[in-house]
């Protein structure tokens, strides 16, 4: 039995062991990407799964700079549709909904993520 466990233990950590960091935290910002949750001073941030999948993918690389293209490929990459300009109503959203300025336009370049 101890042989099972050890193995299905083993199983996870494999699985989980291209994830670079389970948890993201920043001043007041907790994301917690396995759980798919985001706490904004402690309050529960509601994000639709592309939503989360934007934010997730910006805060990962703070004051990266990534295009609506480079965006849309991450969330979307199975996507038949091409059209990668609805981005920007999700950023719309999530400036929205966490009432932050934590992601910056950068005028013809695309968006990154500022850490509080």
């Amino acid at each position: 039995m101890e042989k099972i466990m050890a193995l299905i233990e083993s199983t996870e950590l494999v699985k989980y062991a291209d994830v670079p960091s389970a948890l993201l935290c920043y001043k007041g910002l907790r994301i917690d990407i396995m759980c798919r949750q985001v706490f904004w001073q402690e309050k529960s941030i509601e994000l639709t799964p592309m939503e989360f999948d934007v934010f997730q993918l910006l805060a990962r690389h703070p004051r990266r700079v990534f295009s609506q293209r480079e965006i849309y490929e991450f969330v979307a990459p199975d996507s038949f549709e091409s059209s990668w300009t609805g981005i920007t109503s999700i950023v719309y959203k999530l400036r929205h909904k966490l009432n932050a300025d934590f992601i910056q336009t950068v005028y013809g370049k695309g968006y990154r993520f500022v850490p509080p």
